[in-house]
């Protein structure tokens, strides 16, 4: 055990208990009780949940305006990333933080908003490059491409003012002065900002689809004495500025073509989702919620509840063209909430099974075959991003998408499905 590190105790536990309010990391409040236990100290816990705090970083299409105004379309198509939570406390901070991520061959982007009961009098006084921009409200960025011992850090204050540094090994070098792009905007009761950062300043290539990079995005919120730092990756032991403290960001394919209508669930005027149908309806219909403080990703998705033991319920897709002996992608993202551990996707006779199915079909309308989702593990609480390879059979020209639950006493999240031809 490392120095100043006390061993488990009661104490600590019930510290971890009082994260589980938080829906950003309910999901470990609930597993330390059983597991802290087995971990050898807090570090080593905290090291081995980092790969569950994910953030998709979609592809910008048409990049930003760096305006910091957030109404390009890039920003309205990519995942937004909320629920900062405060350094080393572990509670939601208030007020709250928006984040974008978006990313092209040329640069990343980002775009945060920063709700703030004061703007527009925030008082921030650095103008200075590298001056004390961190003692101002301010935004941070972290970033680390795989395979690598060096990570960057970009800090923005409410003024556009910018502080930058590297760190190798963790050691801090304030001479990386990159060529990046910084724009803010102070309004009523809220301040945002944009930026852009060139991968040519990173000294790397642009990510390739299905790259995982790690990073985090930060928050100062200065009032005084009582100022409070946030984070969206929880850091509960150490700083903003440890390597081990940054979550996944992982990099998504570009849009495409959807094959599948309504893969985000817009609904229809009898309140089941348009271009879909109710496969069974056991214990609820299957539903279209537009809470985004449960769902966390756009205006809409699917929500099924409350499949008991023996019992199903779903919903699927009309009937899509496809080409035979064809290669696809088909994905979609899922959060469950509740029910019992371990949740596993897959198998159609698995307990606590969230399962997807495609059914090819011939010209006549006939199933000529069934393919099941590859079993994995999806873990509570956090949207993930689900994806399998499929290949049309000979003679197929229908295929039909169902997504089932079955076996699950809590509540099933699912949206963005969406079918494509694979890439060769």
């Amino acid at each position: 055990m490392g120095p100043g590190l006390a061993p488990p105790s009661r104490k600590r536990t019930v510290f971890f208990e009082s994260l589980r309010g938080t829906r950003a990391i309910a999901f470990w409040g609930f597993r330390l009780r059983r597991e802290y236990a087995f971990a050898s100290n807090v570090e080593a816990f905290l090291r081995a949940a980092q790969a569950s705090f994910r953030l998709m970083v979609r592809p910008a299409g048409d990049a930003p305006v760096i305006d910091g105004v957030i109404d390009d379309h890039c920003w309205q198509r990519a995942f937004r990333a909320g629920d900062f939570v405060e350094l080393r406390k572990g509670g939601v901070m208030n007020p709250p933080t928006d984040v974008w991520l978006a990313y092209d061959e040329t640069a990343f982007y980002a775009a945060m908003r920063c709700h703030d009961p004061a703007a527009p009098n925030l008082h921030d006084k650095a103008t200075e490059r590298d001056g004390r921009v961190w003692a101002d409200n301010d935004v941070e960025l972290f970033l680390q491409p795989p395979r690598s011992d060096t990570f960057f850090q970009l800090i923005c204050n409410s003024r556009a003012t910018a502080f930058d540094a590297r760190y190798v090994n963790n050691k801090q070098d304030l001479s990386w002065d990159p060529e990046w792009v910084r724009a803010t905007v102070v309004g009523n009761g809220q301040w945002a900002v944009e930026i852009s950062l060139p991968w040519k300043e990173l000294g790397v290539d642009p990510p390739s689809p299905g790259d995982l990079w790690t990073g985090n995005v930060a928050r100062h919120h200065s009032l005084g004495k009582l100022d409070t730092y946030s984070s969206w990756r929880p850091v509960l032991t150490g700083s903003f500025v440890e390597a081990r403290n940054l979550g996944r960001l992982e990099f998504l394919s570009g849009p495409g073509e959807n094959l599948l209508r309504n893969g985000g669930f817009e609904a229809s005027e009898s309140g089941v989702p348009a271009e879909w149908a109710v496969e069974r309806t056991e214990i609820t219909v299957p539903s279209v919620s537009s809470d985004r403080s449960a769902v966390g990703l756009r205006s809409a998705c699917l929500r099924m509840d409350k499949a008991m033991m023996g019992m199903r319920q779903g919903m699927y897709s009309r009937r899509i063209p496809i080409e035979a002996n064809m290669p696809y992608v088909l994905s979609y993202f899922a959060r469950i909430e509740g029910g019992r551990d371990p949740m596993q996707m897959g198998g159609e006779n698995g307990w606590n099974a969230l399962t997807g199915e495609a059914v090819w079909l011939n010209a006549a309308g006939k199933s000529l075959r069934r393919d099941w989702l590859t079993p994995r593990s999806l873990r509570r609480d956090i949207w993930q991003h689900v994806p399998w390879n499929l290949t049309s059979p000979e003679g197929a020209e229908r295929m039909v998408v169902n997504l089932i639950i079955r076996n699950h006493t809590g509540t099933t999240w699912i949206d963005e499905v969406v079918l494509q031809i694979a890439k060769p």
